[in-house]
């Protein structure tokens, strides 16, 4: 009876832990997913000076005055203070209006958010794009360490174990600077660097090398009979990977790839040495010209911090669907 009394309040107890660890889950998440929705609205939400170099496309020069009027009345200007509307008492919104914004935040915190904008931009199209790059290299260098040709296998194995040995700032500084040079003397003399293309283009090279042994150890954990049940179907080696096996293996591996995204997010800080105005970028030029490293860099750390809890609680929010799926 004493047992039986002992085992019931050990699973109340165990029960309540898990309903408040799950509450806590939930407002972590929500909390998370409401910081980085404004982030990235705001990040994203077009400027007084983003339409009106839409505008300045128009062929017609009465349109494009009209256009611009339109545009300095109806969106916030980044500008401080504003040399369109100035002197316009016509204008109601005129100087920096996207500051007010941040109205409830201390000084410089509501400038920096403004001066930074573009920067958190670029960040996150550049470690977006890159990731999705980098999926597909990995995806085909897990294949190619696990095919059965030899020489497949060694240009595999050689990429992954040359590119894991660099590190990413090197690697950005080569595809920036010496790539560029090759090009250059070889096929392509009037080539010049884009820093972001060739930004992207260094992280998906680096990280393509970790994602295929993430495919690799993904794929090699699926029990061999799942091949071999898929053939006696009479699928093809390609439909079985395609539709059995990928499948099965993108479950186990679902947690690193997360991992490496997050990496990704932060290592991306990197690209600003290569000539890119990210948000690490913007950090500098702020802090350079006004001499402030202390609030510059909180507010740096900060900007990284909720995207990558957004991205943490969306990666679980996705294995805890699979598992249940």
């Amino acid at each position: 009876m004493a047992e039986g009394k002992e085992k019931e309040s050990f699973l109340v107890a165990h029960a309540q832990a898990q309903r408040r660890a799950e509450i806590r889950w939930k407002i972590s998440f929500w909390l998370a997913s409401v910081a980085a929705i404004l982030l990235f609205a705001f990040a994203f939400y077009p400027s007084e000076e983003d339409i009106i170099k839409l505008g300045a496309g128009l062929s017609d020069e009465s349109s494009q005055e009209k256009f611009i009027a339109w545009a300095i009345k109806t969106f916030p200007s980044e500008m401080t203070p504003d040399p369109l509307c100035a002197d316009d008492p016509n204008v109601e919104h005129c100087g920096a209006e996207m500051e007010k914004l941040f109205a409830f935040m201390p000084d410089p915190y509501p400038t920096m958010m403004v001066f930074m904008r573009g920067g958190i931009r670029v960040t996150i199209l550049v470690t977006v794009a890159a990731y999705l790059l980098t999926l597909v290299v990995g995806l085909f260098g897990g294949l190619g360490r696990l095919a059965k040709s030899k020489i497949v296998v060694g240009i595999s194995t050689f990429y992954v174990e040359i590119v894991r040995g660099i590190p990413l700032l090197v690697q950005l500084l080569w595809w920036y600077f010496a790539f560029p040079a090759i090009l250059q003397k070889t096929i392509w003399p009037s080539y010049q660097a884009d820093p972001i293309a060739m930004s992207v283009l260094g992280l998906v090279f680096c990280y393509g090398a970790y994602m295929s042994e993430i495919y690799r150890a993904g794929i090699q954990s699926i029990p061999k009979g799942q091949m071999e049940a898929a053939l006696s179907l009479g699928m093809s080696r390609t439909q079985a990977l395609r539709l059995v096996i990928i499948p099965q293996a993108i479950r186990v591996i679902l947690p690193p790839m997360g991992n490496e995204f997050i990496a990704m997010l932060k290592d991306s800080s990197l690209v600003s040495a290569v000539a890119v105005v990210d948000l690490t970028r913007r950090g500098r030029e702020f802090m350079s010209a006004h001499f402030n490293p202390i609030e510059v860099w909180v507010l740096v750390g900060f900007l990284y911090l909720i995207m990558t809890l957004f991205s943490a609680r969306v990666l679980a929010l996705i294995e805890r669907r699979m598992k249940t799926s």
